[in-house]
């Protein structure tokens, strides 16, 4: 394979890999907020919270969705709003404030679960699952490259640990 090959190839699979991306993120988010009442952002902070397993931080959050704290705290606030979430003092730091998930959170993170296994399912179906597991394994593998190449040790390391301590509290 010369050079060009080579180059040609890896500049189709970065297009396909994002403009995937970008359909997922998108339709995903229409159909999430038509059939359940939440954005796919909202749906994204619910999980995060429900695999923490106790009232996290919004860095906590941020962290494991790799966004901007300034950005998650304005959907944060549009999650009061629509009564999925709410702010509390930290007991032991006061200084601390925490986000915790209401009935109603935990009910809409139920039911946009089942409405997210139903997408992936369909998306799925055209796949053996050999094909699935061999895609599994190569995405694990871009996505260490990806952090080795562009992600910054400290970002790194923050969300290695916020993912280690999810994994404890569960």
């Amino acid at each position: 394979m010369n050079k060009s090959t080579k180059t040609d190839i890896r500049h189709r699979l970065w297009e396909l890999l994002h403009r995937t991306n970008a359909l997922l993120v998108k339709y995903a988010d229409v159909k999430l907020l038509k059939e359940n009442g939440i954005s796919y952002q909202q749906f994204l902070v619910l999980l995060m919270m429900d695999r923490i397993g106790t009232a996290a931080t919004g860095s906590q959050i941020a962290d494991m969705l790799d966004r901007n704290p300034n950005t998650l705290s304005m959907i944060i606030d549009r999650m009061m709003d629509g009564g999925l979430v709410r702010r509390a003092r930290d007991m032991e730091d006061r200084r601390c404030v925490r986000i915790v998930m209401t009935p109603k959170g935990k009910s809409k993170l139920k039911k946009t679960i089942e409405s997210g296994w139903s997408i992936i399912e369909q998306l799925a179906e055209s796949f053996t699952e050999d094909e699935l597991q061999t895609f599994a394994s190569l995405t694990e593998k871009l996505m260490a490259q990806t952090f080795k190449v562009l992600v910054p040790p400290k970002v790194v390391k923050r969300a290695a640990s916020s993912y280690t301590n999810t994994s404890a509290n569960k």
